[in-house]
Parts: C-alpha cells; sequence; structure tokens
C-alpha cells in the first residue's frame, strides 16, 4: 500500500470536550475518551500496529520512549500480511 506511518503519542491526565477527527485518510474507525483500565476490549479488533504499542503501555505503564516496528505487505486492507520486525 505504499503506507509508511509515524506515531506520536502524548498521555492526557485529565481531558473535556468532544473529540474532531479530520481524517483525509479514512482510516480512523473509531474515537472516543477512554479510561485507561477500560481500554483492553477496545483493543480487539484494531490492526496489530495500533493494539501491540498500546496494550504494552497498558500493561507496563512504562515511562521511557520505546520502538514498535512493523512489516506489512499486501496491496489490499483485507489480504495485509503483518509481522513484528
Amino acid at each position: 500500500l505504499g503506507w509508511r506511518l509515524r506515531v506520536e503519542v502524548h498521555r492526557a491526565t485529565s481531558f473535556s470536550g468532544a473529540i474532531v477527527v479530520e481524517d483525509l485518510d479514512r482510516i480512523v474507525v473509531d474515537a472516543r475518551w477512554v479510561q485507561a483500565d477500560a481500554c483492553g476490549p477496545h483493543l480487539e479488533g484494531c490492526p496489530l500496529w495500533v493494539r501491540e504499542p498500546l496494550a504494552a503501555w497498558l500493561d507496563e505503564r512504562f515511562t521511557e520512549a520505546r520502538s514498535f516496528r512493523y512489516r506489512v505487505d499486501g496491496s489490499d486492507r483485507a489480504q495485509l500480511q503483518v509481522q513484528r520486525v
């Protein structure tokens, strides 16, 4: 698919208001405020490159930077093959 994704995450200790998603690529399928301890079930249908880093943080609550790299092969979202490298 020619994707090259980079994610930078900032943890909020409090929040208010509505979420506004401006997703020009149309890859965001859901967005909501969720308490950290309640995130697990929301990750079940997520792609590996979303689920694994967030699940690791939820499990370990690390504070140092971490790197997660994946190889994604395929030309159609339904046929993707993903492996961590």
